[in-house]
């Protein structure tokens, strides 16, 4: 593995220390289950990763670096995108940079890839399903249910942000659209672009103009009308 950080990521997107025996600097025990899949441009380095942390599996980003200090040097501390972290691993680490901590105070485990021992694996670890052969019907109803429940979580999760006073329909829907054109760590950029350029509308987002009554505009377009 070279001194870059985009050859450190595809070295570990590899796979190569799923399973693999790992401790944190903090002295837990560490477990890769699933590493996560390649973020976007803005944001964690994985997402959707599943690790094991002393006997608890937890899911979340984990972040890369060459260095420990890197870190705050990038200005994730203060960022609240990486606050779904489980864990950072770093190439090298000073001894007074032994600590990760979110934007919202959370520490997170930090593992020393320095601190491996000599023997540690340089092929690809088997994926716990790797050897599975699942039934296909059982395995299409498993990821449908997976994906009503996700769908479902959605819509709650909308309707409390629509409960909420001063919410419009509008402005949600287009947040919620934001967010589903972006996709995993890009979400949040796309969703602030696009909520910025139509906040610039207030036929569309505060109810003034021609169009808020659903009349047409100089354009020919007519606000969105929901009714529920």
């Amino acid at each position: 593995m070279s001194g870059r950080e985009a050859d450190f990521a595809a070295w570990w997107a590899n796979g190569t220390l799923v399973d693999y025996p790992l401790t944190a600097a903090d002295g837990r025990a560490i477990r890769v289950i699933f590493p996560g899949r390649p973020g976007g441009p803005a944001g964690p380095d994985f997402r959707d990763a599943v690790v094991d942390i002393a006997g608890q599996k937890v899911v979340g980003d984990i972040e890369l670096h060459l260095t420990a200090s890197s870190w705050r040097a990038h200005g994730h501390a203060r960022d609240p995108r990486y606050d779904q972290v489980i864990l950072h691993v770093v190439r090298r680490a000073r001894a007074d940079l032994l600590v990760t901590t979110l934007a919202s105070g959370q520490p997170v485990p930090l593992v020393v890839l320095a601190d491996l021992r000599d023997d540690r694996p340089d092929m690809r670890a088997p994926w716990p399903c790797q050897h599975t052969q699942p039934d296909p019907r059982a395995l299409r109803l498993q990821l449908h249910g997976w994906g009503m429940r996700r769908f479902a979580r959605r819509v709650a999760a909308c309707e409390t942000r629509l409960a909420r006073p001063g919410t419009r329909l509008e402005r949600l829907l287009v947040e919620v659209i934001g967010e589903a054109l972006g996709y995993g760590r890009d979400s949040f950029a796309t969703r602030q672009a696009l909520t910025q350029t139509m906040v610039g509308s207030d036929r569309y987002l505060h109810g003034s103009g021609p169009a808020a009554n659903g009349q047409p505009t100089g354009d020919g377009l007519r606000a969105p009308h929901t009714e529920l």
